[in-house]
């Protein structure tokens, strides 16, 4: 079915508010609804019961200016052609379980808008942003899920909303991948207000829902929180927006990319997109009881995950270790760089044994997994000695000190040389000392 109709009624595309012929109900099976020759100063009406029919792919193109308060139904593909900027999707879409390909054509502006006023958005169906298309909220405070959002560069998911006296500053909350499908979109997320193509006063808020994963490859800017309580979320470009990241049980953070935000883990962290990579964090990383941190290893070229804290680490939970290769005792992994302070530490591991007679041992303080035997004592590190020169005829002091990087040594030996051949027993500091003054020394 291929209709093609003009508006005949000013204010009013179907003429009685009927649809074509006699009926409010359309359906789409392989077909292309276009109509042409419209207002352009007035918004017309399309009240439809608009049927797509399950695996066929149909096209909608309406003329610009429209109040699109169509009800959708069915489960197949509908390409629809965003015209201008005031096509505004009124109708209720949650019988849609299809997929939209929005396609974004405006030339008179950089984007075209899939204006939201619908109360709900589109919970059950997949989005596909292509062109110029930029989704943004027609009102202020609203509340949108998107079942599943894909799109390309140059494709925009915006705060919209207005900034006037009685509105206030726009904000607008999307609930994205309640039908489960894995998604990747390549647009920008930011704070950008209905009709403006900079980054306002709005505030984007984004809560992650439904099993599949969801990746965004773009530099985003929303400002809003980001809570992720299903599937798992993928950050693969630079994020700046600083409104905490919050990860719930089940649910999972990853990427290669880095977030501006703060980051509170109760689920898993998952560095790197499917294979191992570095995921930075530019605040402070807390990882909960119930966190798990999923860790990728390969033992034959000697390389794994890395999370880079540019702030303080509050270590917990469990060390999901995924090794390629043999762990033989001796070696090191450093998975986590930590620029300020350490709080915690990490002692249950999955699995629980690296191999027979082996142990895994992880050192907050370095964010460094290590293999060991079980009573295998790691020498210490970073020995630094002060000897100042004692005026003539008093004894000298040499001070001591190290890097302890064991927890179960019974003391340090400590010798002295003067010829680096014969060594001297001079003291046994106790266990888990750090330092040692050694006085009485005369020159040689």
């Amino acid at each position: 079915m291929n209709p093609l109709s003009s508006a005949t009624l000013e204010g009013n595309i179907i003429d009685n508010n009927r649809g074509i012929g006699t009926s409010n109900i359309l359906r789409l099976h392989n077909g292309i609804y276009r109509t042409a020759n419209g207002s352009n100063s007035v918004y017309e009406n399309y009240p439809l019961q608009l049927y797509v029919d399950d695996s066929t792919v149909n096209g909608f193109e309406p003329y610009r200016l429209a109040n699109l308060s169509m009800t959708v139904h069915g489960g197949g593909t509908l390409n629809y052609t965003i015209p201008y900027l005031r096509e505004i999707i009124q109708g209720d879409w949650s019988d849609f379980t299809g997929t939209l390909v929005a396609y974004g054509i405006n030339t008179e502006e950089a984007y075209s808008l899939l204006a939201l006023d619908n109360n709900t958005g589109f919970p059950n169906n997949r989005v596909v942003t292509t062109g110029n298309t930029k989704i943004a909220a027609y009102s202020n405070e609203q509340v949108f899920a998107i079942g599943g959002l894909s799109g390309n560069a140059g494709t925009f998911l915006s705060c919209g909303g207005t900034k006037t006296p009685s509105f206030g500053n726009g904000i607008t909350t999307y609930i994205v991948g309640g039908a489960g499908t894995d998604e990747t979109f390549n647009g920008i997320i930011n704070n950008h207000l209905y009709g403006y193509a900079s980054e306002g006063s709005g505030t984007t808020t984004i809560i992650k829902t439904g099993a599949g994963l969801w990746r965004l490859n773009a530099n985003n800017s929303y400002a809003g929180p980001t809570t992720i309580e299903e599937g798992k979320m993928i950050f693969n470009g630079n994020n700046t927006g600083i409104g905490k990241i919050t990860v719930q049980e089940g649910a999972i953070l990853a990427g290669k990319g880095s977030v501006a935000a703060a980051v509170a883990v109760a689920g898993i962290l998952e560095p790197g997109d499917s294979s191992i990579g570095t995921f930075t964090l530019k605040d402070n990383l807390t990882l909960e009881a119930t966190a798990i941190t999923s860790i990728d290893i390969d033992k034959t070229n000697n390389t794994s995950d890395v999370v880079n804290i540019a702030k303080d680490a509050t270590y917990g939970g469990t060390l999901k270790l995924n090794v390629t290769g043999t762990p033989a005792s001796g070696d090191k992994f450093k998975i986590f760089n930590v620029t300020g302070a350490v709080q915690g530490t990490i002692t249950q591991f999955d699995p629980a044994v690296p191999g027979p007679g082996l142990l895994w041992v992880f050192k907050p303080a370095l964010g460094e997994l290590a293999v060991q035997s079980p009573n295998f004592v790691e020498a210490p590190s970073n020995l630094s000695l002060h000897a100042p020169v004692a005026p003539a005829g008093t004894p000298s002091m040499i001070s001591c000190s190290w890097a302890d990087n064991s927890g179960n040594e019974d003391y340090f030996i400590l010798e002295r040389s003067i010829d680096n051949v014969t060594f001297t027993d001079i003291a046994h500091p106790a266990a888990n000392a750090t330092s040692f003054n050694d006085g009485g020394c005369r020159p040689a």
